[in-house]
């Protein structure tokens, strides 16, 4: 009231109650409302004479007249007694709707327009004193039980009752207007919006459906008149993001966040083609860095991926042959450095859409592996595709291998994401195996077998340092002794060269390699072979080392250490069984088996063993910890067919009572739980079997990486390590010759 003018108010109250209540009664309404304020002293008694003598000076003669006789009619306080009651009975209708449905939510879901609308008006019939005194000393946010409105600079917004039922929030913070567009009921929509503009850029709240707008509501249900009318009245609705649990990466409805990849998400070319006109940017990135090319390929929409590539190529004026000129060092030094310099200032904006990468530095097609998804890989696999010649059946092609291999410093190679996702699928297509046999033939069968002869001699020189290290009471000849020496020496030096290689795969500081911490996680991430690589020739070798020098300081635990050392050292020879095609899926069978079958059977025997340890042990009347060690290695023995009665009969106190548990845990542990795991490991050579093939390749992949992570960028370059060739613009391709059947 202190910061409208007379007019203002008038025409304001006169406009609430109109049709409800007669012109004077609302008049003497408005002059009640000011003693009271002046009472509150919220007003001063010169302002409220002021304002008084203002609003009786625009009525004639015969209206001062009924409004001060109507002011006569009753008494003051019982007036406002009675706008307190009406103010409590409103105040409870509110809590009503708090603990039930929403009657304008209810005539929203009915399509009700006549209910909406007489709901709407119904709101300004509580236009009390006691209303009046809350807007007030509430400022510039307005709470009527649960109903929030907004600071709103819209003046005929703020202080209009019917606009806080438009603005009460749901349970999953949705607006009556929300429900209108998801119900398609657009008329109502209408009303609301011309009764509250502001409205139209009303959001969800809360956890589950945060930022959705109308517009994101209106392109999931493909109404392109209402996207349209949305945007002409509301171009910000562009830039709306649904960030919520619902939208959230890998949920079904993950759009990217923006109106824009909402459209592109359920193949709308027509709207995307529309938001793009009117300002939508195609770079956007959403909180995951996925750009719309990323979306595409996370719902396999291929044909949508292309036609948002052209629009993008179209749009930016992409020329890829200046760009690739630019970024590809094939210039001058200055235009090298200076490209280089823009794409460092500049990120993923100085790429093209398709080579831009994600949080996780993924671009679309490694992306398309990292996702699994078959289709859209082979589709834009086969995109880079240039065919260099033909002749009769025979024609040689060139695949691009910058986004595929591991030669990308900004990006995670499509080969690597094959390999750790073990996509078994897209490993087994033609090109991803041309790709690794390429490899393989070039370098890898050539460091394999260097690196299996190398490590083979290692351990047969380790075996013989072993056997010739003194012991005590034994003595060996001078020739013994210096062959004792040379042995040692040589193994400590090969593990020492081993410790340093494996430190240095987990430093990365070979340029183009990882940093300290993400090279250990890296390496101690690794599955498979690769890990298998990994943890055996670290352990064997850190214990290879320390074994030395404890023996120099006069430690007992020397031997021990080698002998550890020794069962790792053989054992890291089933890594270079797993590259061979013959024993290779014996060897991942073994391992599975392992894995999934006997540490399952382990648990379970623990469990009969030591119960039937324990109850051996109190039977016949045993005392002490070492009496019922050997009663568990009794336990354990007789699972391997070494059964002596008189442990069991001769000293029991009861000897019925052993000899019937005997039986069953003979019958428990001999038969049942040896049988079973006979089973679970055939079971799992069944399942195997069937996929050894694919299983050997992916090893076969991984011991690939290991010997490649330990290359650096000048080895790999060398001429006899090439497998690639230089196609157009000085990029690498894989170069492959296929041919034609039935030609």
């Amino acid at each position: 009231v202190s910061t409208q003018s007379t007019w203002e108010l008038l025409g304001r109250a006169l406009l609430r109650h109109q049709g409800t209540m007669p012109p004077a009664t609302v008049v003497a309404e408005i002059i009640r409302t000011l003693e009271h304020l002046r009472m509150e002293q919220m007003i001063s008694q010169e302002e409220c004479e002021s304002r008084k003598s203002k609003i009786l000076d625009l009525l004639t003669e015969g209206a001062k007249e009924a409004v001060l006789g109507f002011g006569a009619e009753e008494d003051e306080e019982e007036q406002f007694e009675q706008a307190d009651e009406a103010d409590q009975a409103v105040e409870q209708q509110t809590e009503a709707r708090q603990t039930s449905k929403d009657p304008l939510a209810a005539a929203i879901g009915q399509g009700d327009f006549e209910e909406v609308k007489r709901l709407v008006s119904a709101a300004g019939k509580s236009n009390s004193p006691r209303s009046r005194r809350r807007l007030v000393r509430t400022g510039s946010m307005v709470r009527t039980g649960s109903r929030t409105k907004p600071e709103s600079d819209d003046e005929d917004k703020d202080s209009s009752p019917e606009h806080h039922l438009l603005w009460t929030r749901g349970a999953v913070g949705e607006l009556p207007i929300h429900l209108c567009f998801l119900l398609k009921q657009y008329e109502i929509a209408k009303l609301m919006v011309e009764a509250c503009p502001k409205l139209i850029q009303g959001i969800y709240e809360g956890t589950e459906y945060t930022g959705e707008n109308l517009l994101h509501i209106a392109i999931v249900a493909k109404n392109f008149d209402i996207i349209k009318w949305l945007v002409e009245a509301s171009p910000s609705l562009m830039k709306g993001q649904a960030t919520g649990n619902f939208f959230r990466y890998g949920k079904p409805c993950y759009y990217g966040e923006y109106p824009l990849g909402f459209a592109a998400c359920t193949s709308q070319k027509q709207v995307v083609e529309y938001l793009v006109a009117k300002g939508a940017s195609l770079d956007f990135e959403d909180s995951y860095g996925n750009n719309l090319l990323h979306l595409m390929v996370i719902h396999n929409l291929p044909e949508m991926y292309d036609f948002v590539e052209q629009m993008w190529i179209e749009h930016n004026s992409y020329d890829e042959e200046k760009w690739e000129l630019a970024h590809s060092g094939l210039g001058s030094s200055t235009t090298a450095a200076l490209a280089k310099a823009v794409v460092k200032a500049t990120g993923n904006r100085s790429k093209p859409l398709w080579k831009r990468t994600n949080n996780e530095s993924l671009t679309p097609f490694a992306l398309s592996a990292d996702v699994g998804n078959k289709d859209m890989f082979v589709h834009l696999l086969s995109k880079g595709k240039v065919v260099q010649w033909s002749y009769g059946p025979v024609t040689c092609v060139i695949y691009p291998l910058e986004d595929m291999d591991t030669f990308n410093e900004d990006a995670k190679g499509a080969l690597t994401v094959i390999v750790d996702k073990e996509r078994l699928d897209l490993l087994m297509l033609p090109r991803v195996r041309n790709l690794l046999d390429m490899k393989w033939h070039r370098f890898g069968a050539r460091k394999f077998w260097l690196r299996f002869m190398v490590t083979l001699s290692f351990l047969m020189i380790f075996m013989v340092a072993s056997i010739l290290q003194p012991k005590e009471g034994r003595s060996y000849g001078p020739k013994t002794v210096i062959a004792k020496h040379v042995t040692e020496t040589v193994v400590v030096i090969c593990a020492c060269w081993k410790l340093l290689t494996e430190l240095g795969e987990m430093r990365g500081d070979e340029p183009g390699l990882p940093g300290l911490t993400e090279g250990i996680r890296q390496y101690f991430s690794t599955r498979g072979s690769a890990f298998l690589e990994n943890a055996l020739s670290l352990l064997a070798a850190s214990c290879v080392i320390s074994g030395v020098m404890l023996r120099y300081i006069g430690s007992s635990l020397d031997d021990a250490l080698w002998g550890i050392a020794s069962l790792l050292g053989w054992t890291y020879m089933l890594f270079f069984l797993l590259g061979f095609r013959t024993t290779g899926p014996l060897v991942i069978m073994l391992i599975k088996m392992f894995v999934k079958d006997v540490l399952r059977f382990v648990l379970l025997y623990i469990v009969f063993l030591m119960g039937f340890s324990q109850a051996f042990f109190v039977v016949c009347d045993e005392f002490g910890m070492k009496a019922f060690v050997m009663r568990i290695k009794n336990c354990f023995q007789v699972m391997l067919g070494e059964l002596d009665m008189e442990d069991y009969y001769g000293s029991a106190r009861y000897p019925g009572v052993a000899t019937a548990m005997l039986i069953i845990y003979v019958i428990t542990v001999s038969i049942m739980l040896l049988n079973l795991l006979i089973a679970m490991m055939g079971d799992t050579y069944s399942a195997i079997s069937e996929e050894s093939e694919r299983q050997w390749h992916l090893e076969r992949a991984r011991i690939i990486f290991s010997m490649e992570n330990e290359m650096g960028p000048e080895e790999r370059n060398k001429p006899c390590n090439k497998y690639w060739v230089i196609g157009p613009m000085g990029r690498r391709y894989l170069q492959l010759q296929q041919i034609t059947k039935n030609w």
